[in-house]
């Protein structure tokens, strides 16, 4: 018995000095890393970006992927949704550092434990302030730059550029899906698991004349094809019940003669032919009137994969596995798909996408085609059936992509 009460004593007394034993940077006077406390005079948002933004501003560019005036800019319009009150324990961290840490992160894909070295902010507040950032930009933001037209004159305006661009009348914008890479969550199983053998989630997104996004659908699992993710999508059923409302059907401006045309979105074969969306003939056994439609087509729908590719390029998180929650990688995505929509007007060069020579027309890739993170979604059997009205409105342009009136000079060359 007393052998016992001598053990309990002494396991009691060995608790009580690890109760009162903190390691020395966390004291009751200190409760962060020394390193932190210096983060306004070492740490980038107080000096480095400083100096970028007084000495080379194209570096500051390069760094945040916006210049100095478009960052004040969403700081101050995201103030109200992340501005934290000061405690008696602690002062909350400014609204510009926030917003400057998760456009690096964005920018760079760097692990939250690299971002804190640089900006001196403990990995584990990164970890929080990263994806409430994200939700803040998009929340303030995405109805303003990313809103899907609601009138049919909205329409027609997108209508219009795709004509004068590229050369397809009544195209109110190309849709496709990609890949985004993410870790296994829990649970998951292998419904993340995608024909590339990795992880992933679908973006699923509709792109105007000018690469900018109009429409998308984030979060579902990479073991679903593009139709299959279009289908659940709110904009199938808007377009299924014309909820969309997009303008009644009418001739094209260039050929008023003709028959009254729906107005549709453009797709690659993943797609199920309907009226109000164009896909490419089957490649084999093509005629030589399909294979005109086909390029026709294919130069409509090549803004999608520019806009993927421009937006993977730049915010380069989407180079690797993004290792959060399936929420928070949502959140990630649509922040970096609003801010794209946001500086779509001077932040990308000219040779970033693909062009065109102004005399041939042959394509010349953009810089993003070198470097492709972004995985196409296959056309998986089942759920792809095509409608005969479908059928008429792609024979018709068919017919119209080839005739006097709607042919380009360039096209024969092209197939």
């Amino acid at each position: 018995m007393y052998t016992l009460l001598k053990r309990m004593r002494r396991k009691t007394r060995k608790a009580k000095e690890r109760s009162v034993w903190v390691r020395p940077y966390l004291t009751r006077r200190a409760w962060v890393r020394p390193y932190l406390t210096r983060r306004a005079s070492h740490g980038h948002y107080d000096n480095l970006m400083r100096e970028l933004a007084l000495e080379d501003p194209q570096l500051y560019r390069n760094f945040l992927r916006l210049d100095e005036g478009q960052f004040n800019q969403i700081v101050e319009r995201v103030r109200p949704r992340l501005q934290r009150e000061t405690t008696f324990w602690r002062k909350p961290s400014d609204v510009g550092l926030r917003v400057a840490i998760t456009l690096r992160f964005l920018a760079t894909g760097e692990t939250y434990k690299s971002l804190s070295y640089a900006f001196r902010v403990a990995s584990n507040t990164i970890s929080k302030l990263v994806p409430e950032t994200c939700r803040a930009i998009v929340a303030e933001f995405g109805d303003e730059v990313m809103q899907l037209p609601t009138t049919p004159e909205g329409w027609k305006e997108i209508a219009s550029g795709f004509a004068e661009r590229w050369n397809f009348p009544h195209t109110v914008g190309a849709i496709d899906g990609k890949h985004i890479r993410i870790t296994n969550p829990a649970l998951g199983g292998s419904n993340y698991f995608n024909y590339k053998r990795y992880f992933s989630i679908v973006l699923l997104a509709v792109v105007d004349y000018d690469y900018r996004f109009t429409y998308m659908d984030v979060g579902a699992v990479g073991s679903e094809s593009d139709a299959g993710v279009f289908a659940q999508s709110r904009l199938s059923a808007l377009l299924d019940t014309a909820e969309a409302n997009l303008p009644p059907s009418e001739p094209f401006l260039e050929d008023p003669s003709g028959p009254p045309m729906p107005y549709f979105l453009v797709g690659d074969d993943a797609f199920a032919l309907r009226p109000w969306l164009l896909k490419p003939y089957p490649c084999r056994g093509l005629t030589h009137d399909e294979r005109i439609y086909n390029y026709r087509l294919s130069r409509a729908r090549r803004v999608v994969e520019n806009a993927f590719g421009i937006l993977a390029n730049r915010f380069r998180v989407m180079h690797s596995p993004i290792m959060l929650k399936h929420d928070r990688v949502e959140a990630v995505v649509m922040a970096a798909c609003v801010l794209h929509n946001m500086l779509r007007s001077g932040y990308t060069s000219s040779g970033e996408f693909d062009t065109e020579d102004p005399q041939s027309h042959d394509v010349i890739p953009g810089a993003w085609r070198n470097d492709r993170p972004l995985d196409d979604i296959p056309n998986l059997p089942g759920g792809n059936w095509s409608s005969h009205s479908g059928k008429d409105v792609r024979n018709y342009m068919r017919d119209y992509c080839t005739s006097p009136t709607g042919s380009v000079a360039w096209q024969e060359a092209k197939i």
